[in-house]
């Protein structure tokens, strides 16, 4: 499908790629593992407390990779390299992920995002950066672009999140699904705090779940058993998910245009998928993430929202091929504009 850029005068491209031939069947977990990826990298100090971090490759941009939810870098198995062939590549696990070291339990509103300003400069990355971020891990993009505009030359998120636009101060304001969340996530702490979590057998799938690739990849999940277990990494993330409205208030409070910074903002095609049987608060969930995705993309003068078809959020493990097209195709596009 060709589209012309030229209709779209604020510079945004809002291209649906029904490329069937490319798209690979939804597998939702990497098919291919670097074996690097199964074991412990270099331990960065963060200020206390150590983050996992896998970088190779040389030249500008740095890619800097930012998961979604529990993944970590595993999530971007399947990319990693393929973008080191090209450019400087760094992946890490957050705080509580993976190998990463713990690090505190109470965490404040932003610290994400502070840990990555540190882990970054702490191991010598001088950018300028082009970060992809997945699921919750665009939120952490956006706000690190917000944060620090001098060290950004270029963003794709994955699926993003857009929690920070669905956010409200309407006092009947009522996130369900944040509620509905925060419940599951105080249960797995009370086993865990109890030590009942591993004999329940409900509540360790559900934790599996939430410490996602113990669930997807099996090799990891000896490695880090012990984390899985640990009632502090539940207390961790149970203090985030309530201090979630606070982090939306941070991002709406940061929000600005990034000018003509490359943005590439990829939406899974099941966002557009008509649901069988019929559900109306589905579809509107559905409804207004491709809303906000598109809002998103209005923030650059340089953007592209792409609706990738038959896969689902997991973007980069259902169509690794297609992520991996588009990131180096932004990486040209950051030299490019670097060389005028």
């Amino acid at each position: 499908m060709k589209t012309n850029s030229a209709k779209y005068p604020t510079g945004i491209l809002l291209a649906a790629l029904l490329l069937a031939t490319q798209v690979a069947v939804a597998q939702s977990k990497p098919a291919n593992m670097p074996s690097f990826l199964l074991q412990r990298g270099e331990m960065v100090d963060v200020g206390g407390y150590k983050l996992n971090t896998y970088c190779l490759g040389e030249g500008s941009p740095t890619v800097v990779f930012e998961a979604g939810a529990a993944w970590g870098a595993v999530a971007w198995a399947e990319l990693i390299e393929k973008v080191a062939a090209v450019t400087r590549v760094c992946a890490y696990d957050r705080a509580g992920i993976n190998f990463s070291d713990l690090g505190p339990v109470e965490r404040s509103v932003g610290q994400d995002t502070a840990d990555l300003d540190t882990w970054l400069r702490v191991h010598g990355e001088t950018g300028p950066f082009l970060l992809v971020g997945w699921s919750a891990g665009g939120m952490i993009a956006r706000e690190f672009a917000w944060k620090h505009p001098e060290k950004v030359a270029g963003i794709v998120t994955v699926d993003g999140s857009t929690f920070d636009f669905e956010y409200s101060d309407d006092p009947k304001w009522n996130p369900r699904w944040q509620i509905n969340e925060r419940a599951m996530l105080e249960e797995l702490a009370r086993a865990a705090h109890a030590g009942t979590l591993e004999t329940d057998e409900k509540l360790f799938h559900q934790a599996e779940l939430t410490f996602n690739p113990v669930k997807h990849i099996p090799e990891l999940r000896e490695a880090i058993k012990a984390q899985m277990l640990n009632p502090d990494s539940h207390s961790q993330r149970l203090n985030a998910a309530r201090s979630m409205e606070e982090q939306n208030k941070l991002l709406v409070s940061l929000r600005r245009p990034f000018g003509d910074v490359p943005l590439r903002v990829l939406v899974a095609g099941e966002h557009a998928k008509t649901i069988e049987p019929p559900n109306e608060a589905r579809t509107m969930i559905h409804a207004d993430f491709l809303r906000h995705s598109y809002a998103i993309s209005r923030l650059s003068t340089d953007s592209m929202m792409i609706v990738v078809p038959e896969v689902g959020h997991g973007i980069q493990l259902d169509n690794p091929k297609l992520v991996t097209k588009i990131i180096l195709d932004t990486v040209q596009a950051v030299r490019d504009k670097a060389s005028k």
